[in-house]
């Protein structure tokens, strides 16, 4: 894990919260921040480290294939996402 952001505070100070973290996706899943642990506190009143948590979520794995059993398509697409139908594949 990196670290995002490293700050000194005064004891009292009001704590600065950074803008939400990004976690990049895989080829099966996408990430969405969920929470700072522990809670930010708003002001600093002892030595901490905030970790971000993301919630999961899977991809749909789509495939298309043609008449000879040929692939057409093979994607992962996020859930509810416009899958992309590919052109009729017509038998000859």
């Amino acid at each position: 894990m990196s670290i995002l952001t490293e700050t000194n505070y005064k004891y009292g100070a009001t704590i600065t919260v950074p803008p939400n973290p990004e976690k990049p996706e895989t080829e099966r899943f996408y990430y969405s921040f969920s929470e700072w642990s522990p809670s930010v506190s708003q002001t600093c009143t002892k030595d901490v480290t905030y970790t971000p948590y993301f919630t999961q979520y899977g991809k749909c794995h789509v495939r298309f294939y043609d008449w000879d059993n040929t692939k057409c398509l093979d994607k992962y697409y996020r859930s509810k996402s416009i899958v992309v139908v590919p052109i009729n594949q017509y038998k000859p």
